[in-house]
């Protein structure tokens, strides 16, 4: 990847992971929300991405109010 360049920008590229998280699964309902070792996965999720050096943005996107509550608490 190479970084846009324009008169006194940084070229540290940005680069943004984006995690969706549907609310209406019909396999595994509100599987985003069920929760591992007390966290949401839809909150794994953000935390893992947030983690990773290469991110410098994260966001959630869905259908769900209560995904997008677990998400922002995680802080995407």
């Amino acid at each position: 990847m190479t970084p846009t360049v324009t008169s006194g920008a940084s070229t540290t590229p940005t680069v943004l992971a984006v995690i969706p998280a549907r609310g209406g699964s019909k396999g595994v309902p509100a599987k985003n929300l069920a929760e591992v070792g007390g966290i949401p996965l839809v909150a794994r999720a953000v935390r893992a991405a947030l983690a990773a050096p290469e991110v410098t943005d994260v966001v959630v996107t869905t259908d769900d109010a209560a995904i997008a509550e677990a998400a922002r608490t995680a802080a995407a």
